[in-house]
């Protein structure tokens, strides 16, 4: 069997979560944090007696609870979700970890372990309050708090008094790295708001994604909903298979244990809000545009005004046709080498480009800063990516393929990903493209960029026996002699840009009365 029907088939059968429970409440640290040969580490217990000891300096008393929210890894499957198609992505130990205590006041008193870089905040507890003018860090933390107090009265409807709280951030997610330091802020903002109102046994996980979801695009970010559900779901030692349509689930999917995923850092940036108009949010327009032209020209819609389907898996459903097939309607129906804004609207016969885009943010400024739009490259990364995210799960779930054969067919997809996400959604970059022919180079099975791309990182398969001599000739990313300007020296602990990691625990809140430090 082909994708979606496979999935659907397969489901019954398999570990999955529908976001029925609840975010857990823990009593030890053992739980949640282990390396890839599955021993403890131990690092994160003087991380935490630091966290504690900095709170009492701020608040002069101990936090009640720790919140936690892990930044994550996708695998495969990249910017496909908004498409709606299933992804398959990991947690990683990195993570945002909030110390709170509820407080009297009416306010909501925030400050960060690096008080440089984030300067302490005071806001209010009122729920609708207006974010933050520009791209303020805030913002995120805004995007937690509104998700569980604004977004769905049936829950909000409970709080009638939000309550105040002193807060303590540490975070170990790499900002703008492409490993989701976005979404792991605002989840771990709306698990601390959630449980300071006692809403974290009322709230199940499936409904605080969504809610998730809708806050970030509140904030601007046309997000799909992979990065915020992982950190919510995810599950020590396993990836997931997400799946949005036709509704949530999330599969468990059991990487070889003969393999580690490895993280490197371009140490280039990427933040999605400064760039929506040329790169994440018109990659949504331009997706937009080649599902409103392919069913107009199948006779599925008179007008764009006809068209119903919201994203490609809607079409595709409604088809009942596999990937391949989808891929040569691609290459019947549009055209390559891009599109005009009149040509887009000849072939939708409408006047005005706004009317379709209305409910993606920023859409004005995806119209304003771009001439061409690239509709064919970008519907035939949409339909092989997500094809290639159901064989990556049938790869490890194969009882027919042997350990060797399992792990370079997953090397192979990750390989054709990044080369996919290059040259088709051009979401690339030249130090991207370097990290990953490095990591080949260096012994990797499959590298491929992770995250929305343009900078951020990578992420390569790496059999465990290679795995030491593989970290020692990355590290030659970091300290080769480069043209002025691009130099990339790193003065402080490589570990921070270059590491080993096995699928980590989801979200959770940490209790302090029991055995913390154990």
């Amino acid at each position: 069997m082909e994708p979606l029907a496979a999935a659907t088939t397969e489901a019954s059968t398999l570990a999955t979560q529908t976001g029925t429970d609840f975010v857990p409440v823990l009593t030890q640290l053992t739980a949640a944090y282990l390396d890839v040969n599955g021993n403890i580490k131990t690092k994160h217990q003087p991380r935490y007696k630091n966290i504690v000891a900095r709170f009492k300096q701020l608040y002069g008393c101990e936090p009640a609870f720790f919140c936690r929210a892990p930044g994550r890894v996708n695998i495969i499957g990249e910017h496909i979700d908004y498409c709606g198609y299933a992804v398959l992505p990991a947690a990683i130990e990195q993570d945002f970890v909030m110390a709170y205590v509820v407080s009297d006041k009416s306010e909501i008193e925030v400050n960060n372990i690096d008080k440089d870089q984030f300067p302490a905040e005071r806001l209010s507890t009122e729920p609708f309050q207006k974010f933050k003018e520009g791209h303020h860090w805030i913002n995120y933390f805004l995007c937690g708090y509104k998700a569980v107090l604004a977004i769905d009265e049936s829950y909000y409807n409970k709080v009638p008094a939000p309550k105040g709280m002193k807060i303590l951030i540490d975070s170990h997610v790499p900002p703008a790295a492409g490993v989701s330091s976005s979404s792991a802020f605002t989840v771990c903002a709306a698990v601390t708001t959630m449980h300071a109102n006692n809403l974290h046994e009322v709230i199940p996980k499936g409904d605080l994604s969504k809610m998730c979801v809708t806050a970030e695009r509140m904030a601007g970010t046309a997000c799909g909903g992979m990065d915020q559900t992982i950190s919510i779901f995810a599950e020590m030692g396993k990836a997931k298979l997400i799946e949005f349509n036709p509704t949530l689930k999330a599969i468990d999917v059991a990487v070889p244990s003969s393999v580690s995923l490895v993280i490197a850092n371009s140490l280039t940036p990427s933040p999605k809000l400064l760039t929506v108009g040329t790169r994440y949010n018109k990659r949504v327009v331009e997706c937009r545009f080649g599902l409103y032209i392919i069913a107009i020209k199948l006779g599925k819609a008179a007008t764009y005004g006809d068209v119903k389907y919201k994203n490609f898996y809607e079409l595709q459903t409604e088809l009942g046709y596999s990937f391949d097939q989808m891929l040569d309607l691609v290459k019947t129906h549009l055209k390559k080498g891009g599109y005009s804004h009149d040509d887009v609207k000849k072939a939708l016969n409408v006047g005005d480009l706004s009317n379709i885009l209305k409910d993606i943010p920023y859409f004005f400024e995806v119209l304003q800063q771009n001439v061409r739009f690239h509709l064919y490259e970008r519907a035939y990364h949409v339909f092989g990516e997500a094809q290639r995210v159901y064989q990556f799960k049938a790869a490890c779930d194969s009882d027919a393929l042997s350990e060797e054969d399992k792990v370079h067919k997953l090397g192979t997809l990750m390989n054709e990903s990044h080369y996919s996400c290059r040259d088709l959604y051009e979401c690339s970059s030249d130090q991207l493209d370097e990290l990953t022919q490095l990591a080949r180079d260096s012994g990797a099975l499959g590298s491929r960029l992770t995250g929305a791309g343009w900078g951020g990182c990578c992420v390569s398969l790496v059999k465990k026996d290679v795995l030491a001599s593989f970290l020692d000739k990355m590290h030659s990313y970091y300290t080769k002699e480069r043209e002025p300007g691009y130099q990339l020296w790193v003065t402080d602990d490589l570990d921070r840009y270059l590491f080993a990691t096995q699928p980590a625990k989801g979200a959770f809140i940490l209790d302090p009365k029991y055995a913390l430090w154990m």
